[in-house]
């Protein structure tokens, strides 16, 4: 079978949410592929129908249509294992729903600041390249000469406009090979998430809350402790977080609960609140609870940085236009004074 290409985070919810519906109706897997099968979708229901009738095993026919990334897949194969289907499903819709809203709000966040910066250069070019040498041109000839400042200032917007410009070539390649090589590699980053690596403590907490999120599925799956953190580890990134997890030593008996405790990698209340939820046995809606929590203070750091991009971007926007208007009007003043204006 020719292999396609993985489902968005939102097809990956929308198919959660739908199998969730089946299981939860009671309805026989063949027939509620049947009834999908009917709709048009990016989702090819219609070659996991085929394969599910041909094998009776839905986690092998959507191994087959290679649409779904590793974490629905080895998720899903824990369900089918224990009977919760329904449950892990629903899950993991609300993870993938959650998560592709994120990338939305972060590229709208990155947009606004990349347009701002784009019309900077252009505008500082169109300036230093095309406007100021022509003035130059006609003040020379009418016999003026420019203060040193009026030159050291009018090479320095030279050199910037001409390092943006290059600048902003290169961020559009870059960004075209990077969604180039994700098309290609669906398990490579895309270009949002290299952009985050540029701000540590956001992809730390968006790391955390995704560390939370899987220990969550764990812990509903009931899983035995060995296979729980295999399959974390496994899907997490390989980041700070998985470095320090992995830098905890654990005993035999250990398991995912004892490893967040003795790693240390929540807030002190949070982490008082897992302990309390362990003894307790309402793990499950803790852990949720501070997953969602984590992820928006994630987004909290997020918006932080990027805010403060556009003010920068404005002000350097003004020095260029200012510059340019500086080394137009003082010359055109000295012109206009030789001439008995």
């Amino acid at each position: 079978m020719a292999k396609k290409k993985i489902l968005s985070d939102l097809y990956h919810s929308v198919f959660c949410t739908q199998c969730a519906m089946i299981y939860e109706n009671g309805l026989p897997v063949e027939e509620g592929l049947i009834l999908l099968s009917e709709q048009d979708s990016i989702i090819d229901f219609k070659s996991i129908l085929n394969q599910y009738k041909v094998d009776n095993d839905l986690l092998r026919a959507l191994k087959d249509t290679n649409q779904f990334d590793d974490l629905f897949l080895s998720s899903f194969e824990v369900a089918t294992q224990i009977g919760k289907e329904e449950s892990i499903l629903k899950h993991l819709s609300n993870f993938y729903l959650r998560k592709s809203q994120n990338k939305n709000d972060l590229k709208e966040l990155l947009t606004l600041p990349f347009i701002l910066f784009s019309i900077l250069i252009i505008i500082l070019n169109v300036l230093s390249l095309v406007i100021l040498p022509i003035f130059q041109s006609i003040f020379i000839n009418l016999g003026g000469s420019y203060p040193l400042w009026i030159n050291v200032l009018m090479k320095s917007l030279n050199i910037i406009s001409s390092v943006g410009l290059i600048s902003l070539i290169m961020f559009v390649v870059w960004a075209v090979i990077i969604s180039i090589r994700k098309v290609n590699h669906p398990e490579k980053e895309d270009v949002i998430d290299l952009i985050l690596g540029f701000i540590p403590k956001s992809v730390y907490k968006s790391d955390l809350a995704y560390f939370t999120f899987l220990v969550e599925i764990m812990m509903e799956s009931g899983v035995s402790h060995h296979t729980a953190l295999s399959l974390v580890f496994d899907h997490l990134p390989k980041r700070d977080l998985y470095r320090k997890l992995k830098s905890v030593h654990l005993d035999e008996n250990d398991n995912l609960i004892d490893l967040i405790l003795k790693a240390d990698i929540y807030p002190s209340f949070a982490q008082n609140s897992i302990r309390l939820a362990y003894k307790s046995g309402n793990l499950e809606s803790t852990l949720r609870n501070i997953s969602i929590s984590t992820q928006v203070d994630s987004e909290k750091v997020i918006e932080k940085a990027f805010s403060r991009i556009e003010p920068i971007v404005l002000v350097f926007l003004a020095f260029g236009v200012g510059s340019v208007l500086l080394s137009l009007i003082i010359p055109l003043l000295q012109a206009m004074q030789t001439l008995g204006f």
